[in-house]
């Protein structure tokens, strides 16, 4: 007997790639991980994986990115989709892309079918696998969009306890054209330098 609701089209698949933004050493960087099983072992990529059946798509998301480098992050954005025929050998595949901001956490570790993960600069990525090179150039690009119009998103990259000259050295690193010291403050609504070295506190909650 026919199942309801069952059409005679060839099943395709959904996964989930994470394209996740630290910042270090006055550099931004990106999170990799090293592919454990084919197609592509032994190459480098974004984490992500294959969306279970009862499974909402930011909690595959976040559940693959867990799984494969360890790392908790609690921002995360949908930016893309990308369904181009024959991006993935292993049939027709569609993923959805999503932006993660962290603060740097240098503890990360392969696991699942991750043979190891590892943070680089953005200017120096190895040779990727799939189109991941096309994923990362759309975050990019829209993560400049994101905190050109959201720049309290900035604080997601930095410590508690953070001076100006960190803010503006981060903003130097992720956004383009560089903005400078005064953008900040238009931006964030400060009012301007003061006489003192300031240090900002500030407590970034989860959720």
């Amino acid at each position: 007997m026919k199942k309801p609701y069952c059409y005679p089209f060839p099943a395709h698949y959904v996964t989930a790639d994470i394209v996740v933004f630290t910042f270090k050493a006055q550099r931004l960087q990106l999170l990799l991980i090293e592919r454990g099983n084919e197609p592509f072992k032994g190459k480098w990529a974004l984490p992500g994986g294959f969306l279970k059946p009862d499974e909402e798509l930011e909690a595959c998301a976040r559940r693959e990115l867990s799984e494969e480098t360890s790392l908790q992050t609690f921002f995360l954005e949908q930016f893309t989709t990308l369904g181009t025929v024959g991006r993935d050998p292993r049939g027709r595949v569609i993923t959805v892309g999503w932006i993660g901001l962290v603060r740097w956490q240098p503890d990360v570790k392969g696991g699942s079918d991750a043979r190891a993960a590892q943070w680089f600069p953005v200017d120096k990525l190895p040779k990727l696998a799939f189109d991941h090179g096309e994923l990362i150039k759309q975050a990019r690009l829209r993560m400049e969009q994101m905190l050109q119009e959201r720049p309290m998103l900035l604080l997601q990259f930095l410590p508690e306890e953070f001076s100006i000259d960190d803010m503006a050295a981060l903003q130097q690193a992720v956004l383009a054209p560089t903005p400078g010291r005064r953008d900040f403050y238009r931006a964030t609504g400060e009012p301007g330098p003061r006489p003192q070295p300031q240090i900002g506190r500030i407590t970034l909650r989860k959720g």
